[in-house]
């Protein structure tokens, strides 16, 4: 058959999303907190539920969006972690299929196929290699959506160029720092060159930048709240430039 599958979370994106969050204030539920922790759907459902009165809930859901696996079409039926299908010892053998959808997918007129002509023998080979395609289309589709809405957030902030906002690190690496505007979710980059003139060096396995003081190591890490100045809009190549002012 075709299957919509999803699978877990990847660790490390989690781990990314909780200090985002915390940075931002939101209550985090216990269950995040417990080592070894044994992902489940219901514990995402309640750090939506924790999101959904804050003000800058849209940016808050976004990035906890972000942090899911992305769904994919597929004849391996390993479950759907969103909609808790495969998740434990009860529904492991329920698989999750589109029949009905409303435009029309594919995927969906694969199964009727497969239903409706259910003596014919299917080529498992071909059949997967039509869910690989639809699953990549549906990427492409999204990626366009996606660059849309980036480019029209970009293009709001070209009259603001010299403005200080207060941000949040979204990412780190060796040669720029990623941050985000809360109020928006509008995302810009800092050079990693103005943190190393002030004595701060990339550290690979923290993913940090750190300074070593007398008594103890300053680090700049995932989360932390920074002061930004706009420096330059770039809607072609829909990205936004910042110098670093001061930490919150």
């Amino acid at each position: 058959g075709v299957y919509r599958t999803h699978e877990e979370p990847k660790e490390e994106k989690i781990d990314a999303l909780i200090g985002m969050l915390s940075a931002f204030g939101v209550s985090i539920p216990e269950e995040f907190m417990q080592e070894d922790v044994i992902l489940h759907p219901s514990m995402f459902r309640k750090l939506a539920e924790s999101i959904d009165h804050l003000a800058n809930r849209n940016t808050l859901l976004n990035m906890l969006v972000r942090a899911m696996s992305k769904a994919r079409y597929s004849t391996d039926n390993i479950g759907h972690f969103g909609l808790a299908i495969g998740c434990d010892t009860e529904t492991t053998a329920t698989g999750y299929v589109h029949f009905t959808s409303p435009i029309r997918r594919m995927p969906d007129l694969n199964a009727h196929e497969i239903i409706f002509d259910n003596t014919h023998q299917h080529d498992p080979a071909l059949l997967q290699d039509k869910c690989d395609h639809y699953t990549n289309r549906e990427i492409a589709v999204d990626n366009a959506a996606n660059e849309v809405t980036q480019r029209v957030l970009v293009r709001s902030y070209e009259d603001r160029i010299d403005e200080v906002f207060d941000v949040i690190i979204s990412n780190i690496m060796d040669r720029r720092i990623f941050i985000t505007i809360p109020e928006t979710g509008a995302e810009g980059s800092i050079s990693t060159r103005q943190f190393n003139k002030l004595g701060y060096q990339f550290n690979p396995e923290s993913s940090r930048f750190e300074v070593e003081g007398d008594e103890s190591v300053t680090q700049i890490a995932l989360g932390d709240k920074l002061k930004a100045k706009l420096s330059r809009v770039n809607v072609l190549s829909m990205s936004m430039n910042f110098d670093f002012v001061d930490f919150a």
